[in-house]
């Protein structure tokens, strides 16, 4: 049996929805829950995202931005492309997690090998 560390990738898509952007990056930032990585993939928004993404600075969130719009599902694969975690979960730009979500649902899937 190997070790699991649990890392846990989110991956939000966006475009275009900053001002909700904000609070579901601020969810993720404020999980009890560690190790885990934060993916925003800016499909191609025309608002101020992409400015608001190079002010943050937390090392644990990166951006990733498409040049051309391709849907919520492009974003989506991107994300999935880019995730190092052993576990990835996706998160609606529209939504928030709470701040327990990812230590509930986490160890679950690690006690489980089939999981």
């Amino acid at each position: 049996m190997t070790e699991r560390h649990g890392l846990v990738s989110v991956v939000i898509p966006t475009r275009n929805r900053r001002a909700f952007l904000e609070e579901a990056i601020a969810s993720v930032i404020a999980q009890d829950y560690e190790p885990w990585e934060l993916s925003v993939v800016d499909d191609a928004s025309t608002d101020d995202t992409a400015r608001f993404l190079d002010g943050l600075s937390d090392a644990r969130v990166r951006a990733i931005r498409l040049v051309e719009h391709g849907e919520r599902s492009a974003a989506r694969n991107r994300g999935l492309v880019e995730a190092r975690g052993e576990l990835v979960m996706f998160l609606d730009d529209d939504n928030r997690l709470r701040s327990n979500a990812l230590s509930i649902l986490v160890p679950p899937l690690l006690a489980d090998e089939e999981a």
